[in-house]
């Protein structure tokens, strides 16, 4: 079967053909069985109740509890449905597929899914079914003579045909039955024609309904038990299984480059994921000029990932490849993939990328560029070159060494070989405090002059026996731009607050956002003073932490972190801190203005004193949010906890001994077996 198929493309080719003929199947109704559901909402281990058609409206309902599993056939997605043999069913009705006329030479159509039993048939199991008020068409599982069999059935005046052939417990099967417009109707098991049968009831028509699972119309009778996958109803013309079977066999996938990757080195290798089915006998390769197919520059080779081109490609081009999969006997036709070459002028794959570093680190800077033959790095558009702090001027990665307030700012590289091409730039910024907001009888910002603003501010005494914003009603609360603090490559958010003894209110101690819609990012205590909480990308998607209460009328130290490079989010309470990296979502930064003393929109009024907010830009580790709390208060907090500090005074000693000997004596559980 392969060579003949091999002679037909080559003829093909000579003929100036350079596709094979698409699938003659039409898909009238497509479940998924379980990946549509999931994505809906539905988890594994739960019951589908309904099935979506992803191709029409023709959802099927349920009867019995069969349950969504993370086992899928093969190119099936990740989920399919698990039914128990006994009540496990869908419906679906009515049909949109046509009827079979009674010269039977009309009506063509199939049932198609991917079946895997978990244990031999008990009786006349049917995996798929149709009819009128009964069983019409249906696929089959039997025992016959100990022999589990895959087979066809009619009801009413038909007949029931018993097949044989490929049916085992745990594998996945790929099942097909297609009524050939001739008066006869074919069953394929994995391809291959395993029974051809006349038509005998061709008045019941799948255009009355379908069942998946057990009998149409009759859960819980002929229940099939196992799983089912990618069920397809389809009306088909000029039926042919090497090529309306594609969608049974997976194609190739993950192409290197990637679609419509640009630019691309021009003697790149083409790499890809084969289809995974153990039914593959191989894969070929053609490759041609986009718009021009009939001229392909690898016609059709044989190859496994990664494929070497014979030769290189040109430059600025694009090129147009795909992978065929040949099964057999099937060939599935894969993907049409695209990508650009590389200009004869450099061009980058790789850009720098901009940091924040320590004073008195370093940091690198690379590009990756295509047909480059030097390099040239600028700072704030001023040629650099080698020497004292400075390394690899000239090449593809610049170094800085100790890191000073002059090194910071904007630096790109030039490429240079048929013409030159600059990077994009990229940013050295230094690990400071951008903002400083001391409530010292104003709401002026010391380090950066990112004044705040409020109608009618009050203040009390501050944590360090100087002056706190003290939030008494809306006029206190205060809004300064957050945009003007550039934290976007990781943040450090610190104040101290002190909740009036009385207060009632679910106040907000620092919030984000823009004038309209939810908050991305606020801190808050319960209007009980049971809890503190912190929330990241609320807006009815985040993800937030509430620990226990705190004393009112003191004063509690805040600190949130935030370090993009690992998506981590710490919150520190009195310099202890509490890992909360499940918060990670995809906008942890801050919106247009940050708030002290309320959200955005009200309602959430924070009742009691606000002191030294601070705002760096770096997530800070857990010794330096220990020094600020420190200078707050002057009270050392317990950075690192020993592990067996049982009475909490951040010392393992006597204490913590007396703890335990006085656990271990009252421990009644008998440890002498």
């Amino acid at each position: 079967m392969l060579n003949k198929l091999k002679i037909i493309l080559v003829l093909a080719a000579i003929m100036g053909v350079t596709t094979i003929a698409s699938a003659t199947s039409t898909v009238v109704t497509h479940y998924s069985m379980g990946d549509l559901e999931v994505a809906g909402g539905d988890s594994v281990g739960s019951t589908a109740a309904t099935l979506i058609d992803s191709v029409s409206t023709n959802d099927a309902s349920v009867t019995g509890t069969p349950i969504i599993v993370a086992d899928a056939a093969p190119g099936g997605g990740n989920y399919s449905i698990q039914f128990d043999g006994v009540t496990d069913h869908y419906d679906r009705t009515p049909s949109i597929l046509p009827t079979p006329v009674a010269d039977h030479t009309g009506g063509t159509w199939m049932l198609e899914c991917w079946a895997k039993p978990t244990a031999n048939p008990s009786g006349l199991d049917m995996v798929m079914s149709s009819g009128h008020g009964g069983v019409g068409y249906c696929i089959t599982a039997e025992m016959i003579g100990g022999e589990p069999l895959w087979g066809i059935f009619e009801g009413g005046y038909g007949g029931h045909y018993d097949v044989g052939g490929n049916f085992t417990v745990g594998e996945w099967h790929h099942l097909a039955l297609v009524s050939n417009g001739d008066g006869t109707e074919t069953l394929y098991v994995n391809g291959e024609v395993t029974v051809t049968s006349p038509v005998w009831n061709h008045w019941l028509a799948l255009a009355n309904g379908c069942g998946i699972g057990s009998q149409y119309t009759g859960g819980g009778n002929h229940g099939f038990t196992g799983l089912i996958d990618e069920v397809y109803y389809c009306t088909i013309e000029n039926f042919d299984p090497a090529t309306d079977f594609n969608r049974a066999y997976p194609q190739a996938s993950g192409p290197n480059p990637s679609d419509g990757a640009d630019p691309v080195a021009i003697d790149t290798d083409l790499s890809w994921t084969p289809g995974e089915y153990n039914g593959l006998v191989e894969e070929t390769v053609t490759v041609w000029v986009q718009g021009d197919p009939n001229s392909p520059i690898v016609d059709g080779v044989v190859a496994t990932p990664p494929y070497d081109i014979p030769s290189d490609l040109a430059n600025d081009t694009v090129y147009e490849w795909r992978v065929d999969s040949q099964y057999d006997p099937n060939l599935v036709i894969g993907d049409v993939w695209s990508f650009t070459t590389a200009p004869l002028a450099p061009s980058f794959s790789g850009q720098p990328v901009s940091v924040v570093v320590a004073a008195g680190g370093s940091a690198q800077f690379s590009v990756t560029a295509l047909n480059a033959a030097s390099y040239a790095w600028y700072h704030d558009g001023n040629p650099l070159s080698n020497g004292g702090d400075i390394s690899g001027a000239d090449t593809d990665t610049l170094t800085i060494a100790n890191i000073e307030a002059a090194d910071e700012g904007d630096y790109h590289c030039v490429a240079t070989g048929a013409g030159s091409t600059p990077s994009d730039p990229a940013q050295l910024v230094l690990e400071k405090l951008v903002g400083h907001w001391p409530f010292e009888n104003s709401l002026v910002d010391v380090v950066g002059g990112n004044d705040g603003t409020a109608t009618d501010p009050n203040y009390t005494t501050g944590v360090d026996g100087n002056v706190a914003l003290d939030v008494v009603d809306a006029t206190d609360v205060v809004s300064m731009s957050s945009a003007a603090l550039d934290l976007n490559n990781g943040w450090t958010l610190a104040w101290w607050c002190n909740d009036r003894a009385d207060s009632v209110n679910a106040g907000y101690m620092v919030a984000s956002g823009d004038p309209s819609g939810y908050e991305n990012f606020f801190c808050r205590r319960t209007g009980d003073g049971s809890q503190y909480g912190c929330y990241v990308a609320l807006g009815y998607g985040g993800g937030g932490l509430n620990v226990g209460s705190y004393d009112r009328g003191v004063w509690i130290h805040h600190a949130v972190t935030f370090d993009p490079d690992t998506g981590e989010v710490v919150w520190y309470i009195n310099g202890e801190a509490l890992d909360v990296a499940d918060w990670i979502v995809p906008d942890a930064g801050f919106d247009t203005l940050l708030y002290v003393g309320d959200r955005k929109a009200g309602e959430r009024l924070y009742d009691g004193a606000i002191d030294e907010l601070r705002a760096y830009n770096y997530p800070m580790g857990a010794e330096e949010v220990a020094s600020l709390k420190f200078a707050g208060d002057g009270i050392a907090p317990c950075v690192h906890k020993p592990d067996v500090d049982l009475d909490d005074d951040c010392d393992v000693d006597l204490g913590d001994f007396a703890l335990l000997a006085s656990e271990w004596l009252n421990d009644t559980t008998d440890i002498v077996q």
